[in-house]
């Protein structure tokens, strides 16, 4: 009998990077009686699919480039860590990258009050390796683990999306895949006319997003490009490409579809809003292979055991989210009608129109319609905030990238193969009108991309992990009752959850009662009160014992008011909580208080470490 032929390398390669956390997570955060065995059974199922010699990929040049490739852009975006890093979305990324590092697993939060903590509830595939390398080789081990780690994902995608094409095209194709994304540039013409709308393009192209539905639009209708994808939610990037390129190009390999439920089923730990796009995806599957191959025990008993586990861990006691269907945010069926076929035809369907004109025989492709029907289904249910749709602008990540894939295609068959040399290079197939539109479009699309990088580099600088705020509830504390964290944990769960020893919420040795109690815990002050007044005008005066010890640029500088973090609300309960850095100098005396809009002082309070200066009128 025939032995089955395993799968190439760089597929499993990339199965084994999204299912190692999932692995983590099950042992790190559950009772050994019940994570041990679910994590074999896991395993097992997996095998399945990593099964076969592991020999080392053979060296070519267009591998290493591609590497390269990956390796700049990471370094580009924020996970890099150079760049962007302050929008708000890797404040986030941060806090729970620190979070996970430092408080015991499973991780709770601080609470704002002496109530139980409560259970962070994120999907945190993406953040768990290089947390755990963080516990391991302390905090500062996070500001090269997490361009490594991510790296390898990009790496991966990269690998998978340019796989057998030679140098030219491999490089073409990444780029399309880097700077894929809708025609929000020819939005902005047929909103403002030419000559306006040349303006505001290049306004925003200089300092800005060009985001049209994102941003501009009145629908809020978008699919985001690529590019942002990585540069915001890194997560759901790399699930997104990675399970849309293995579902396509492992389509017809038994041992994929034997064990493909195992993969969509970690999915869900890295997004689940991208997890229904996937999803939609394997419909594909069932169409192209029928059920049968896809009967087995890994589809039939470790896939859902998993996805019940991770919707009981995330999906219990969800906050209210605005949700419902699309119609009910448009005054009028003329508005719907206008906004839902602009949307259509910037986002998605022009381009894919070409791809069809270009190659017709894409109509057989069964990815290629559950991708374009993906995405004419997700517009129509609101899902999210009032600002975009995230159902629509997550579930669609794998849609687009299936359009992409298309694309590249296209684009790279048109381009010469072999090297740079001339000497060996052999022709591509020539140029023709839907090929070229088709890339004229892309090239249109591809400055909403360079806009948001550029926009992302300029907004960002160096900031070390071990220097950076120590909580979620510091960085962003209305995510702790809203989204991100769970107090009501349910028997069934909390029976699972591993007994961790909990430091609480220690706000360190109390300095002032007022208003807003000040602690101060480490080289932070923590401001925190029972019941939520103004939310601004905190201001924080740090005297130095000896000020001639200071360094000389800030001498005669050294009381004044230093920089307090917004104030973030906890709405639920009233409570308030926020915090300032103390420098890093003996201090003689700390004063702190609030003032009003109007400069009125509210409250406050000093500390004596030695002696205070008197209060002047004008502080």
């Amino acid at each position: 009998m025939k032995q089955e032929a395993p799968l190439p390398l760089p597929h499993r390669l990339a199965i084994a990077y999204l299912v190692l956390p999932v692995l983590v997570w099950l042992l790190g955060w559950l009772e050994w009686w019940f994570s041990i065995p679910l994590a074999a059974l896991t395993a097992a199922g997996a095998w399945r699919l990593l099964g076969g010699p592991w020999r080392p990929i053979r060296p070519r040049r267009t591998t290493g480039v591609l590497l390269l490739i990956a390796l700049v852009w990471v370094m580009l975006s924020p996970a890099g860590g150079y760049f962007g890093w302050t929008v708000t979305d890797w404040i986030v990324h941060r806090a729970l990258f620190l979070d996970l590092t430092n408080r015991p697993w499973p991780a709770h939060l601080p609470g704002y009050t002496d109530e139980t903590p409560p259970l962070l509830r994120y999907y945190t595939a993406w953040h768990l390796v290089p947390s755990l390398f963080g516990k391991w080789f302390g905090v500062a081990a996070l500001n090269w683990v997490i361009p490594l780690w991510t790296w390898c994902g990009v790496g991966l995608i990269l690998l998978l999306f340019a796989r057998r094409l030679p140098l030219i095209q491999a490089v073409a194709a990444s780029f399309v895949l880097m700077l894929f994304s809708g025609l929000d540039a020819l939005e902005f013409l047929l909103h403002y006319g030419l000559r306006d709308g040349v303006l505001n393009l290049a306004a925003q192209f200089a300092g800005g997003s060009l985001e049209w539905n994102y941003v501009w639009g009145p629908s809020r209708l978008a699919y985001l490009s690529i590019m942002e994808c990585l540069l915001w939610g890194p997560q759901h990037f790399t699930i997104a490409g990675l399970g849309a390129l293995l579902i396509v190009q492992l389509s017809r390999q038994p041992r994929f579809l034997e064990a493909s439920g195992v993969v969509l089923a970690c999915a869900c730990m890295w997004s689940p809003l991208v997890a229904v796009g996937l999803l939609a995806l394997a419909t594909g599957l069932l169409i192209q292979n029928g059920i049968r191959p896809c009967l087995s025990w890994q589809n039939l008993c470790v896939a859902p055991l998993l996805a019940a586990l991770f919707g009981l861990y995330l999906a219990n006691d969800l906050p209210v989210i605005q949700q419902g269907w699309v119609w009910e945010i448009f005054d009028s069926q003329r508005q719907l009608a206008v906004a839902m076929s602009s949307a259509y035809l910037a986002e998605f369907l022009l381009l894919a129109v070409l791809l069809w004109w270009a190659k017709p025989e894409i109509l057989r492709n069964p990815f290629f319609i559950a991708a374009l029907v993906s995405l004419l289904a997700l517009f129509w249910f609101q899902y999210g905030s009032v600002r975009i749709n995230d159902l629509a602008m997550r579930a669609g990540l794998p849609g687009n990238m299936v359009l992409a894939y298309c694309a590249a295609r296209v684009i790279a068959g048109c381009l010469p193969s072999g090297n740079f040399k001339r000497s060996r290079m052999q022709k591509g197939r020539h140029w023709n009108l839907p090929a070229g539109l088709l890339a004229a479009a892309l090239l249109i699309g591809s400055l909403g991309a360079v806009s948001e990088l550029l926009t992302r580099i300029r907004s960002g600088f160096w900031l070390p992990y071990e220097l950076g705020n120590w909580s979620l509830v510091v960085d962003r504390g209305e995510y702790v009752l809203r989204r991100y964290a769970q107090r009501e944990v349910p028997g069934y769960l909390q029976m699972l959850l591993r007994d961790a020893e909990e430091d609480g919420f220690d706000r360190g040795e109390l300095l002032i009662e007022s208003n807003y109690d000040v602690y101060r815990k480490a080289n932070r002050l923590i401001f925190a009160s029972g019941s939520c007044g103004p939310t601004d005008g905190f201001f924080v005066q740090a005297y130095p014992m000896d000020p001639r010890s200071l360094p000389e640029r800030n001498q005669g500088f050294e009381h004044l008011n230093m920089e307090v973090a917004a104030i973030f609300v906890s709405k639920g309960s009233g409570n308030c909580v926020t915090a300032a850095r103390l420098p890093q100098y003996a201090l003689a005396c700390i004063r702190a208080g609030q003032r009003d809009s109007s400069g009125q002082l509210i409250w406050q309070g000093q500390y004596a470490y030695t002696h205070c200066p008197a209060a002047s009128a004008g502080q």
